[in-house]
């Protein structure tokens, strides 16, 4: 979440329980819900099984957040998201200490490094995600180059794309 550093003690309460449960509400009426979800403060993890789930669920997190008036609850009205999208092998396991199965592996770690170099209300997927995408023939969302870029903790240099709902071509 784009902001969420700067809440107040009492923003963070109502962003914890307001912001959570739209975001709930999200996941149980989406054709295509997450099969794993996780959050850690202000970031949200989802896992799926199919590039297109995540690409739409992405987009109507996206559109969640940027067409809510945030002041109703209480929260900054500039509240704004960034979101990362990756497709790549994970392992399914059991995490000993929240006890509860999880995904772990290098592919989790891209796109928590994607997502700091996010432009804020953007959803930013990576080649290997826009790749799939094009091979699955998805329809419900284009990934557009935007070129090549350093990411966060010295990660590396990808190339990276721009997730956007499907538009039609002129004509």
């Amino acid at each position: 979440m784009a902001g969420y550093s700067q809440l107040s003690e009492s923003a963070v309460r109502n962003f914890v329980s307001r912001f959570g449960q739209r975001v709930s509400s999200l996941i149980a009426d989406s054709p295509h819900p997450p099969i794993n979800v996780n959050t850690w403060g202000d970031g949200f993890f989802f896992g799926f099984n199919h590039v297109e789930h995540a690409g739409c669920f992405a987009l109507d997190l996206r559109d969640l957040v940027v067409n809510t008036d945030w002041t109703q609850f209480e929260l900054p009205q500039d509240l704004n998201i960034r979101i990362a999208v990756h497709a790549g092998p994970v392992y399914v396991t059991f995490d000993p200490v929240s006890r509860q199965s999880t995904f772990a592996g290098a592919h989790v770690v891209r796109a928590a490094r994607i997502e700091p170099v996010t432009r804020r209300g953007e959803i930013f997927a990576t080649e290997e995600f826009a790749a799939l995408s094009a091979a699955e023939e998805v329809t419900g969302f284009n990934c557009d180059f935007i070129g090549t870029t350093e990411l966060s903790k010295q990660y590396g240099s990808f190339r990276l794309y721009s997730l956007t709902r499907h538009r039609s071509p002129p004509g």
